[in-house]
């Protein structure tokens, strides 16, 4: 029998095709086995691809409305602390004011609790940290449309963060990459990826779309910054509170439009999108290759099915009855079901002239523009029309009919026609549509006059900086605003009690950030810098397998000009990447470290999984949520002969304070060939497997003992990873470990039980490294006070005096008596 997850799936794949009555069969049969919350969402949020009629329209709306409804009055909430919401892409395409169905299906969903960032942390970088999330960071529309915005943001004002839902390598995907100032890819657990972002100590949070599918849908249910807003990569409003600003323009929205919006609507003066003109590479293809009629008039409208709204009809017809030379030029979808759908529609709604109908096969970017030029006129859908198709098109001088609707998805090609001031293929009704539309598919003469019109004025449109630095400076006023909302008051003092017979401090609970045990990624409560940088000695970092997924955990101890790096690398592709993102105190080895001599290096879909031990497929396919079999991410797709070297044998390596080892299962490899390399180290943090998930691998076991030798001691086990065993999944969740533990980054520190083996200067390294990285609040305490004991310092009583400032956590005792002798 198929796993709940596997039918779920089964019955997307069916709901996805437009097969919406086996979707609804299967998601029955689910709940008769496990009436959980998701299940339950996603049957009753189920929408056609494409309606038959109006009535069928209205008839799925009221339906969407009244099943949720049902579902929110009925208390039915899903905990979004470990699990994704179904998104609702679907009612955008209806032609209607979402707003309250927005709303109503945000109620279904319970934001977490767990606090996740803290606003307005002090940095020595000053600028304004913007950071860019989405799925679509590829060759997408999404991708095209916000690239360049990426890349053109104000360098001066801001430091720009891209943060992916998704892990791609196409053109567009590079290009984003190498064009911010720091990149990462969001984990799929969703806590971690909103440890991850919070992380990230962002001022804006800049979601490009919200909407489109249900990673970056849930994650805008967290407050992850002081300024959270959106933009029209899916032209929707969100209906979720925490989404602070909808970003828009006076030519996409009307001035009474934020009555559809839950966000705050920004209508900046022009379009901030900086777009870089298209052109097609090559011979420009002909009708031919794409198997339309030389002698036809082409009306084309290369849209996504869904966009195709019943009211559009009767204009197609209007327009090919008319025109007996017409033919309406369509792009096949992505389900052939979808295509067939809509014939069977126009069928019925225009059946005289249906025949007429030429679909093409889906196109590379190069052949859809090439697609358009062959086109007489193009057909901007009703209700919701192009974006980044209409760019394109235009670029080619391409006329565009366009019927602007009242909502801004049904108004892009108007703001693009403003904006070059070209508004002949602009209409005022449905009559006047087939008018402009006949016109130009029929009047050749007319047509290139309008063509040459275009191109003349189409400059307006693209690699314009105007409307980016109006976005910028409304950013510049909101981040202000944030500030001035987040300004606390004076706190009250601290409570302190300072018994006669001892040197305890008790500090209230607003006093020390953080717990001490919390996560890494939660914002310590202030920068050791803050407190010591004075007396502060510069670390040497020594990253060992230094790939980019995300921010390292040492990045702050970089950004306050305390720490070196060096890193090794030995992927060419991730080195480029590590070497062009990372500047300054930063420099990268490209070897492969181990026990030295040759070795075999087993790369795997996932490059973060390659390895020179070999995954084991018999352990690894236990777990669910893991695989190593072709098209999974720990399949191994080639081997490699490389040579190894031994740590203690690469020349120019400073000696480290800190070791941070994540290489798949050798990390102990690395160790061992690295013993005198290690005698400098105060903390070392490996990645360490509980179960074998490669051949022979060494363990966290093996790992403790040797460490253990060399005169460490385990300090904490954080991001400590597990998964159920197959084929159990609990609440739906097939990430959500039910036993098992799997990895985790395993910490050491220098055995603290005999500091006499401590020098002064590690004492302050080692307190710099576990206060910033670790939050080991009371270790670092335990080590300054050993360095005041030596050197009659008072570095204990600066850096209590400095959480005291802070502000923010249970109470907890700080001992500041003399350590005895």
């Amino acid at each position: 029998m198929p796993t709940i997850p596997e039918m779920v799936l089964e019955a997307l794949k069916h709901h996805q095709a437009g097969r919406l009555s086996e979707a609804e069969a299967i998601y029955r049969q689910v709940l008769q086995r496990d009436p959980n919350p998701t299940t339950r969402i996603l049957l009753a949020s189920m929408l056609p691809t494409l309606y038959e009629s109006m009535d069928d329209l209205r008839r799925w709306r009221q339906r969407f409305i009244d099943n949720v409804r049902t579902l929110v009055d009925g208390g039915v909430r899903l905990d979004l602390t470990r699990q994704l919401a179904p998104n609702t892409f679907f009612p955008a395409y209806q032609g209607m004011d979402d707003l309250e169905i927005q709303r109503l299906f945000a109620k279904l969903f319970v934001a977490p609790q767990e606090p996740t960032y803290q606003p307005f942390r002090s940095r020595e970088d000053k600028r304004i940290h913007i950071g860019f999330v989405s799925a679509y960071f590829k060759d997408h529309t999404i991708g095209r449309l916000f690239a360049g915005m990426i890349a053109n943001f104000n360098r001066e004002d801001f430091l720009v963060t891209v943060l992916s839902a998704g892990n791609y390598n196409d053109a567009t995907a590079t290009y984003i990459r190498e064009h911010c100032d720091r990149y990462g890819r969001l984990p799929l657990d969703p806590a971690a990826a909103r440890r991850m972002i919070a992380q990230q100590n962002l001022d804006v949070l800049f979601y490009t779309d919200i909407g489109m599918e249900p990673t970056t849908y849930s994650l805008a249910f967290t407050r992850l910054a002081p300024v959270q807003c959106v933009t029209w990569g899916h032209p929707e409003t969100t209906g979720i509170d925490t989404v602070d600003y909808f970003i828009s323009s006076e030519i996409l929205d009307t001035e009474d439009a934020q009555k559809y919006y839950s966000e705050k609507l920004v209508r900046l003066r022009d379009l901030a999108i900086f777009y870089e003109k298209p052109a097609i590479a090559g011979t420009p293809p002909g009708r031919e290759h794409f198997g339309l009629p030389a002698d036809a008039h082409l009306y084309g409208c290369p849209q996504s099915i869904f966009k195709f709204h019943p009211e559009f009809d009767p204009l197609i017809g209007a327009i090919l009855k008319v025109d007996p030379k017409g033919v309406l030029v369509l792009l096949k979808g992505q389900y052939a079901e979808w295509d067939r759908m809509l014939m069977r529609r126009l069928a019925k709604t225009i059946p005289n002239v249906e025949k007429r109908v030429c679909w093409v096969e889906r196109q590379d970017r190069n052949g859809f523009l090439g697609l358009n030029a062959v086109c007489d006129v193009l057909l901007d859908p009703l209700h919701f029309g192009g974006g980044n198709t209409s760019y394109e098109a235009l670029a080619l001088g391409v006329p565009i009919v366009t019927l602007p609707s009242k909502f801004l998805r049904g108004r892009i090609t108007l703001a693009q026609y403003e904006a070059m001031d070209v508004m002949d293929c602009v209409a005022s009704t449905p009559q006047d549509y087939v008018k402009i539309a006949l016109k130009l598919g029929m009047d050749k003469r007319y047509r290139q006059k309008i063509s040459e019109k275009i191109l003349a004025s189409n400059d307006a449109l693209y690699t314009s900086p105007t409307g980016l630095r109006q976005l910028e400076q409304f950013l510049k006023a909101a981040v202000a605003e944030a500030r001035r909302r987040h300004q606390p008051s004076s706190p009250a003092p601290p409570v302190v009690r300072v018994p006669a017979d001892t040197s305890v401090i008790t500090v209230s609970p607003s006093a020390l950030g953080p717990r001490p045990d919390a996560p890494p990624q939660r914002p310590r409560p202030f920068r050791i810098s803050d407190a010591l940088k004075p007396q502060l000695p510069t670390i040497q970092v020594l990253d060992v397998g230094a790939m980019i997924e995300g921010v390292e955990r040492y990045a702050s101890l970089v950004e306050q000009h305390l720490a070196q790096v060096t890193g090794f690398e030995p992927d060419p592709q991730q080195l480029a990447r590590l070497q062009a993102a990372r500047k300054g105190p930063y420099r990268y080895l490209p070897h492969f470290l181990g026990m030295g001599g040759p070795a075999t290096f087993h790369v795997t879909r996932y490059p973060g999984g390659s390895s020179l031990y070999e995954p084991d497929p018999a352990v690894i396919d236990l777990f669910m949520q893991m695989g190593a079999q072709p098209g999974e991410h720990l399949h191994v797709e080639k081997v490699v002969d490389v040579e190894t070297r031994r740590l203690d044998e690469v020349e120019g390596v400073p000696a480290p304070d800190y070791i941070k080892l994540d290489v798949q299962g050798a990390e102990l490899d690395v160790l061992a060939g690295g013993v005198q390399t290690l005698a400098s180290a105060v903390v070392v943090e490996a990645e360490v497997e509980f179960v074998p998930l490669y051949k022979r691998q060494p363990l966290f076991g093996d790992i403790q003992v040797f460490l253990r030798e060399q005169g460490f001691v385990l300090h904490k086990l954080i991001d400590v990873v597990g998964r159920p065993l197959r084929p159990m999944v609990f609440n739906n969740d097939p990430f959500k470990p039910i036993s098992q533990l799997v990895w985790a980054d395993a910490v050491f520190v220098r055995d603290f039980a005999d500091l006499s083996r401590w020098s002064d200067e590690q004492l302050l390294k080692g307190a710099a490294i576990l206060h910033e990285c670790y939050f080991s609040y009371d270790l670092v305490q335990l080590l300054l006070t050993e360095r005041d004991r030596r050197r009659g310092s008072d570095l204990v009583t600066q850096y209590t005096a400095a959480m005291r400032a802070a502000a923010a956590l249970p109470t907890m005792c700080l001992n500041l008596k003399t350590r005895p002798d």
